[in-house]
């Protein structure tokens, strides 16, 4: 979650009473002067929205490297702000300056990057980082290595995900899952594998080979095996949501 770190903040020091630019953010949304911020230093009469970033440094050294100049590039522009906050940088940039943010990532190339979907209040901010971090790690356990991450895609696992998290998990294990996983102990025919992949790429047969090692053959034949078994077609949407939330429910809490 977003903890106070080094906390090196970039912001136009003349246009707010931050301390010298270097505060963490936590630090920062509690202090008094934390209006004269919201006034000041992002031109809050002008913008209506904003979008949190979370950038992951895959190179801390390069992050040390960089992180000055990166600074000093967020600290020329009013729309958009930055913290380094362990082993990466948190954004805060107006809604409509995506442009802005494309320069922001030119400084750390291959770090990980998961963008929020607009935010109506600038005080939305560092739960919207506590997110962004949550979902790249619910990407990763997954295998997605899209260069950027949107929120968008993860607000329906995300909000499941946290559900499940404060109940019982195994309360929403799906019976039909069970069942399958019942079945697999006894044969030992990989349909969870198969399945999971099957859902997590687009349902889309090739990939699935690919990524199995598997021929396509071996994958349509499995697929048609669990609809048969079960009972089941992976045509209807509510059989395809209960089992992809039930295994991505499964996948990120192995990972975790």
């Amino acid at each position: 979650g977003l903890r106070p770190g080094s906390g090196r903040a970039a912001g136009d020091v003349r246009r707010t009473t931050v301390t010298n630019g270097y505060t963490n953010l936590l630090t920062l949304l509690i202090l008094p002067e934390y209006q004269q911020f919201l006034t000041y230093g992002f031109r809050m009469k002008d913008i209506t929205s904003w979008r949190a970033v979370w950038i992951q440094a895959r190179n801390t050294e390069l992050l040390k490297q960089v992180s000055g100049t990166l600074y000093a590039f967020c600290s020329k522009d009013n729309d958009i702000w930055c913290t380094e906050w362990l082993e990466g940088v948190a954004v805060l940039l107006a809604g409509d300056e995506l442009e802005k943010l494309k320069k922001v990532l030119e400084f750390l190339p291959e770090a990980k990057k998961v963008i929020s979907e607009p935010l109506t209040q600038i005080t939305d901010f560092p739960n919207a980082i506590r997110r962004l971090q949550s979902i790249l790690i619910m990407a990763e356990s997954i295998g997605d290595t899209s260069p950027m991450l949107y929120e968008g895609k993860y607000k329906t696992p995300f909000f499941f995900l946290s559900a499940a998290r404060q109940s019982i998990p195994d309360k929403y294990k799906s019976e039909l899952i069970v069942k399958i996983l019942d079945y697999e102990k006894i044969h030992d025919n990989d349909f969870i594998p198969t399945l999971r992949s099957y859902l997590l790429n687009q349902m889309d047969i090739g990939i699935v080979a690919e990524k199995l090692h598997i021929h396509r053959n071996t994958v349509s034949y499995r697929l048609k095996q669990i609809e048969e078994l079960f009972d089941i077609s992976l045509a209807d949407s509510a059989v395809i949501t209960e089992l992809y939330l039930s295994l991505f429910l499964d996948l990120v809490n192995q990972q975790t």
